[in-house]
């Protein structure tokens, strides 16, 4: 019994390698756009990325805070879309009372495929 089940999965593994998949738009993350910014209460940092001329349309994006000082901190993500179809907005906002210095860093997935902004 145990030799048909590994023949069983054996062929289905093989049928999955060898079945045609369609070809995969070209995607590429860019590089990370990095902004330095000193908050006081309610003060918002950030950027809008666009993507670069081969890759145009804006897939995917995010963002970090690698630096942030005072450590206890009350800045937050407050936005994270795209806002065309080659450009990315990332936003934090210190909801705190204290000044805060952050680093934040914005990555966009940028694609030459445009399907998904209908065009």
């Amino acid at each position: 019994m145990r030799s048909t089940v590994l023949s069983v999965s054996l062929s289905l593994a093989t049928a999955f390698m060898l079945h045609a998949v369609p070809a995969r738009a070209d995607q590429t993350w860019i590089k990370p756009h990095i902004e330095a910014c000193t908050l006081e209460r309610g003060d918002t940092c950030g950027a809008d990325v666009k993507c670069p001329d081969n890759a145009p349309y804006a897939v995917n994006g995010g963002g970090g805070m690698p630096m942030a000082d005072p450590a206890d901190h009350r800045v937050a993500m407050t936005m994270n879309l795209p806002v065309s179809a080659n450009h990315w907005r990332v936003r934090w906002r210190n909801l705190g009372g204290k000044e805060t210095k952050v680093k934040v860093a914005i990555r966009v997935l940028c694609s030459d495929d445009g399907s998904a902004w209908g065009e």
